[in-house]
């Protein structure tokens, strides 16, 4: 078997010879492109074993995964791959074995439709060998595609179907895929690529590219004339420039792209060169909704894109726009302002700002910020019917939740244009400031919308 280094997920037990430690062992894996765990976790490939006597070798042999030594090491370190004794181990699975996983995602699929239970069926298709899964997943394909768009949307590729996939691994199971995302991940073009080209990935629908590393334009060129990707819906970009959109908009035509994410305060090195190049491209001929999305912080340099789509030719659908907090990294403070939104509305040229209806306002919402008298103002978008409010608390405190909302949003207080029909969020309408609204403002439509996870929900 050969074991190559890069994007190889490793755990590395015992004692060496010729390194320090297991710490030095890890930092020189992952100096040449390999993954640790500290655990023998289930998206754990390969370990590395010196000598002496660890309980992590055994549960590596239960699984039939590969064990490389310390010489075989030194070779892996030295060219990036090494040939191994090793052959995975068959396993047989009669039909027996194969009604009881099917009689246990018969009991799963009677339940509800969210994340947990797309983690739970995840869990059961890793148990079911690749050779004999195939009945198994056209079982749950059958399923699923009972599922709302939206809830079908929760079907995310978990890190270790990334991880195979990366490395040219198709699979069953990645029919059942609806959310492709590499969020943040180190994975870098050839990996992207590799993961992109497996036939079994062919009803995804929402992609996101947002990766630490600067992706190449072969990765677009490789995306764009890919036929299955032309079902696309919602696609999330990190680094891109003007040769990447050269490549998407001589591709095929991916009529269905509705919504487009961002991460600017990340991402700053796209230069407006390329954003404007993306907005008139033929990719973005029919897209609605443009989703800002922050990690770290925000300022104008947050929403400069927007004063990029001055141009009639520039996403001509556009009229939703959306301000995503609910990555923020910060624990103490509350992202969200009211300046944060007025920062980001007043770069709208005026005929965009005529034609947004739709506001998506998402974040994690904790303490509080001085200032009562300061209110959101949606009045600078003269045109806006909805207004969608989706939050998160920081930890389970229910209570505490509920009294931030009405210390940090002010509901009550806020601006709205004459125009605004309907309020739309994940808060309890009948507490705090909800309430209020809803009894000062008694014309507008409010609906209650619990729905898991707004952050990855077009």
């Amino acid at each position: 078997m050969n074991i190559v280094l890069k994007d190889t997920v490793f755990c590395v037990t015992g004692n060496f010879d010729n390194f320090q430690n297991t710490r030095t062992v890890e930092s020189k894996l992952r100096a040449k492109g390999g993954s640790i765990t500290k655990s023998m976790a289930q998206k754990t490939q390969v370990l590395v074993f010196g000598s002496g006597y660890t309980r992590k070798t055994e549960i590596a042999e239960e699984r039939g995964m590969p064990i490389i030594r310390e010489s075989e090491l030194i070779t892996l370190l030295e060219t990036g791959e090494v040939e191994i004794d090793f052959s995975p181990p068959s396993v047989d699975i009669g039909e027996e074995e194969l009604d009881a996983l099917s009689a246990e995602a018969r009991a799963l699929l009677s339940q509800t439709p969210g994340t947990a239970l797309w983690d739970k069926l995840v869990e059961l298709i890793d148990r079911c060998p690749l050779e004999t899964s195939e009945s198994l997943i056209a079982y749950l394909e059958g399923h699923l595609a009972q599922w709302s768009r939206r809830e079908q949307l929760l079907c995310l590729a978990p890190p270790t179907w990334l991880t195979h996939m990366t490395q040219g691994q198709d699979m069953p199971a990645l029919r059942l895929v609806r959310r492709l995302s590499f969020d943040k991940l180190q994975f870098k073009s050839t990996a992207i690529k590799k993961a992109l080209s497996c036939p079994n990935l062919k009803n995804v629908r929402y992609l996101d590219l947002s990766v630490e590393k600067k992706l190449t334009k072969t990765v677009f060129r490789a995306l764009a004339n890919d036929e299955k990707f032309t079902s696309i819906e919602h696609l999330g970009l990190g680094y891109f420039d003007e040769d990447c959109v050269k490549e998407l908009d001589a591709g095929l035509r991916w009529d269905a792209l509705k919504t487009l994410r961002f991460y600017p305060s990340d991402y700053y090195g796209v230069t407006s060169n390329a954003y404007k190049a993306l907005f008139t491209s033929k990719l973005c001929a029919n897209v609605e909704k443009v989703v800002l999305t922050s990690r770290h912080s925000w300022g104008s340099g947050s929403a400069d894109i927007l004063a990029m789509i001055n141009e009639p030719t520039c996403l001509p659908a556009l009229h939703h726009l959306g301000i995503d907090f609910l990555h923020y990294e910060r624990t103490t403070h509350n992202p969200i302002y009211p300046w944060s939104l007025e920062v980001t509305t007043s770069r709208l040229p005026l005929e965009v700002s005529q034609r947004i209806d739709t506001f998506t306002l998402s974040a994690f919402v904790t303490g509080y910020y001085s200032g009562e008298d300061e209110v959101f103002d949606f009045s600078n978008l003269p045109q806006l019917k909805t207004l969608r409010l989706y939050t998160l608390p920081r930890h389970d405190d229910r209570e505490d939740f509920l009294s931030c909302i009405d210390k940090v949003l002010h509901v009550d207080k806020m601006k709205f244009p004459d125009t605004l029909e309907r309020i739309v969020t994940n808060v309890p309408l009948t507490y705090g400031a909800f309430a209020r609204l809803k009894e000062a403002r008694p014309e507008l439509e409010y609906t209650y919308d619990p729905f898991p996870q707004p952050i990855n929900i077009p």
